[in-house]
């Protein structure tokens, strides 16, 4: 009794393992989030558990601009590692540095951008913020 309660314990581990994945959340689509004096948006491309895309932020009523120059060339890169989350690597279009953000998925209509390491020089994108799926 005591191994074949072993064994169906270690087929639902496996089940479940091997079933999350394939439970990897879609990011792809326009992401937009907007306050009385900013604009941040992000256009998003996912393969299997492979990220792409780029980057809009307009600061301080346009004042500030980090946006790259059309939406085919891309500023983000990132692999998925759990369900809901991908680590990525941007690059400020400001300044040209590197930075790291998360990208965590909290609904299919809503995401969170939250900086991890800074891009060094001067940046303007957002260090945290929560954008809606654009229509």
């Amino acid at each position: 009794m005591k191994q074949k309660l072993v064994t169906i314990l270690f087929i639902s581990i496996v089940i479940v393992g091997f079933k999350s994945n394939f439970n990897i959340p879609d990011f792809s689509g326009n992401w937009h989030a907007e306050t009385a004096t900013s604009e941040f948006n992000l256009n998003l491309s996912q393969i299997k558990n492979k990220l792409s895309g780029s980057h809009c932020s307009v600061q301080m009523n346009g004042k500030k601009i980090d946006c790259v120059d059309d939406d085919t060339e891309l500023s983000l890169f990132g692999t998925i590692e759990n369900s809901s989350t991908v680590l990525v690597i941007f690059t400020s279009q400001f300044s040209l540095k590197k930075g790291t953000a998360t990208i965590k998925k909290l609904s299919d209509t809503t995401i969170e951008w939250q900086i991890v390491t800074k891009p060094s020089g001067e940046y303007h994108i957002p260090n945290r913020i929560t954008l809606k799926k654009a229509n």
